[in-house]
């Protein structure tokens, strides 16, 4: 390993610090938890339905489907607004 490469391991893990702490100043990270435990994801990656868009607007209407939506477009909005700063 030369140094080059430990500098940019260090660079790689300082992001990585920094994006694990702001996720942790949020929910985020607890919300993702409680989802990545539902038993329901756990039986859908072993069989994953098969969606085309008439199943995916079907979904649409579904409480938590909307939810979950609205919480990925507040992020695509943050993400968007922080890459025109």
């Amino acid at each position: 390993m030369n140094d080059q490469m430990l500098h940019d391991i260090s660079e790689f893990v300082c992001a990585l610090l920094k994006l694990m702490n702001a996720m942790a100043s949020t929910d985020l990270i607890e919300i993702m938890e409680r989802g990545l435990q539902d038993p329901n994801l756990d039986k859908a990656l072993l069989n994953p339905p098969k969606i085309g868009i008439w199943g995916l607007i079907r979904a649409m209407r579904d409480e938590n489907v909307q939810k979950g939506m609205g919480i990925m477009i507040e992020l695509l909005k943050a993400i968007g607004r922080a890459s025109t700063d």
